[in-house]
């Protein structure tokens, strides 16, 4: 057991956040592990007193803190360090704390290079380790406008784009709900925060016209999550939002809640989405977050640079997914002691379905004179390498007893995400009715995007514009059923061309 104070310190680092001294000592020891698996107690008792002498004496150095007592009175420590701090070794087992240098806190990563050629940037690079791109916080599981609010406003620092509102038809049903959004709008726009509101309209009881009548709000968007039950009623719902959004030109975003569970949200960077099957697992608390850092790829400007090269492009997605590992373990300790204090409830870990997004744009998605199966190819390949690098570094964490959690998934991008994004080259799934919708060219197209969302778990949406200034609300609410029923897409907008 050499080195015991520098293995109490690992555990507390890599951890991210508080542990008890029962949680330290299988992390520091391996022979504890094994000693109390084999009821050797005499020799685990002998090893955990040898392990909190040297955690006594780092408490008395002010390495360690005591945050609080836990059950049968364990301590629970904290690393004493304040942001932009570190614990240094100055000597054989003895430490003390210093300030990291602008370097140091922003290590180099080996992404550099393709940032300088403009192949990718980071979304919100300022923020890049230190916020959260988008959290879900549940409506049905917060009691009242008070909390609800509170809860957002917490969330506002730590995160650069989006704060979903899940099951918004819970807030809808209460008295007061306009004076809520009225105030949800206004600080919104005083924060510069995307609100993204799923609506289930087979449960919306009130205020629904309210909402049609605020959805030309900048910083509020609407998603209408439709199932198949109840097909009359939705038809009217569906028509109704129809005729509002066609008379400002406005994109309407429907989840087709007979095919996921899981939400699906839009932020300035682009959708967002869970796993399906972990979202699934159990029963999720008012409030998790979504997604931590992002990356855009403007694949337009790689193949400028350097063609269908599968190799090169492979190369370029380990190489950002290396990125994230060396900034995945603060950023989480970071976010998880603000969420602590601020936010949850002790022992839930808002953190635990969170990934990281690789975005793609201009990556050929019905663009002409471009054979999509060949780019799909290329990112599928790529694809593979980085899927499996992730399962090997969460193995180590895991076999090494650490809980940071290392998961990437693919995405979109939006042009809104950044200014310096190549011009559009893709085009949507454009059509005059639902006539068009059964033609083979589009059908072959419908094809080609769902393979595009098959391999983008980090959430696509297909996108449809309907051509012509006249829009029939009947005919669109048959085309959007349609569109339902036929192609079933997870997540889609229906847009309005003429416009």
């Amino acid at each position: 057991m050499k080195n015991i104070k520098q293995k109490i310190i690992n555990a507390l680092q890599e951890k991210g956040s508080e542990l008890s001294t029962s949680e330290i000592m299988p992390l520091v020891s391996e022979d504890y592990k094994i000693s109390k698996g084999n009821r050797m107690n005499e020799q685990a008792r002998h090893i955990r007193r040898k392990v909190l002498y040297h955690i006594n004496i780092l408490i008395r150095e002010k390495i360690l803190k005591i945050e609080r007592y836990g059950k049968n009175g364990h301590k629970i420590l904290s690393l004493n360090i304040g942001e932009g701090e570190e614990i240094c070794e100055i000597a054989p087992s003895r430490y003390k704390k210093r300030a990291l240098n602008d370097f140091e806190l922003f290590p180099k990563i080996p992404i550099e290079k393709y940032e300088k050629q403009g192949v990718i940037i980071k979304y919100e690079p300022l923020e890049w380790t230190n916020k959260l791109n988008s959290v879900l916080i549940s409506c049905n599981k917060i009691k009242n406008f008070r909390l609800l609010m509170k809860t957002i406003e917490k969330t506002f620092p730590i995160i650069n784009d989006c704060v979903c509102l899940n099951n918004f038809e819970f807030a809808m049903n209460k008295d007061d709900f306009s004076i809520f959004f009225k105030s949800l709008q206004k600080k919104s726009e005083n924060h510069r925060k995307k609100i993204s509101c799923i609506i289930n309209i087979a449960d919306v009881k009130k205020n629904f016209n309210f909402i049609l009548e605020n959805i030309g709000q900048k910083n509020i968007e609407f998603i209408y999550s439709i199932s198949q039950e109840n097909k009359e009623e939705s038809f009217r719902i569906i028509r109704k939002i129809v005729d509002k959004y066609s008379e400002i030109g406005k994109a309407v975003h429907i989840k087709n809640s007979g095919k996921c569970e899981a939400p699906w949200f839009i932020g300035k960077a682009g959708v967002y989405t869970f796993d399906e099957n972990e979202w699934n697992s159990k029963d999720r608390t008012s409030c998790i977050g979504c997604s931590q850092s992002s990356v855009i790829v403007d694949v337009k400007k790689f193949y400028d640079i350097y063609g269908f090269n599968v190799r090169q492009f492979t190369e370029l997605l380990m190489n950002i997914s290396k990125s994230f590992l060396t900034v995945n373990p603060m950023q989480r300790r970071k976010l998880r002691e603000y969420f602590e204090k601020n936010i949850l409830e002790k022992n839930e870990d808002f953190l635990e379905l969170s990934r990281n997004h690789i975005r793609f744009w201009n990556f050929g998605l019905l663009q002409p004179n471009l054979n999509q199966n060949k780019v799909l190819s290329v990112i599928s390949k790529a694809r593979e390498k980085i899927d499996e690098f992730c399962k090997i570094e969460d193995r180590i964490f895991n076999s090494c007893g650490l809980p940071i959690r290392f998961k990437l998934a693919l995405s979109t991008a939006l042009k809104r995400s950044e200014a310096g994004l190549s011009r559009a080259k893709y085009k949507k799934i454009e059509f005059k009715g639902i006539e068009d919708l059964q033609n083979n060219v589009i059908l072959e197209q419908v094809k080609n995007m769902k393979n595009v969302c098959h391999l983008f778990d980090g959430g696509n949406r297909m996108s449809f514009s309907r051509k012509g200034f006249n829009v029939d609300s009947e005919k669109a609410t048959e085309e959007i059923f349609f569109i339902l029923n036929n192609f079933e897409p997870r997540f889609f907008s229906y847009g309005f061309r003429g416009f």
